[in-house]
């Protein structure tokens, strides 16, 4: 992840994750915001 995140940096580009928007993804929610992404609702 880090490679991906410096890599689209260097290019301009910023990284989106999709992760789903559910109970039992809270802790995989928990682990991409300790690596920096931000939660934000899709509003879909």
């Amino acid at each position: 992840m880090e490679f991906v995140k410096r890599w689209a940096l260097e290019r301009g580009d910023n990284v989106l994750l999709t992760s789903g928007n559910k109970p039992e993804r809270k802790r995989a929610h928990t682990f991409y915001e300790k690596m920096g992404f931000l939660h934000r609702d899709s509003g879909l």
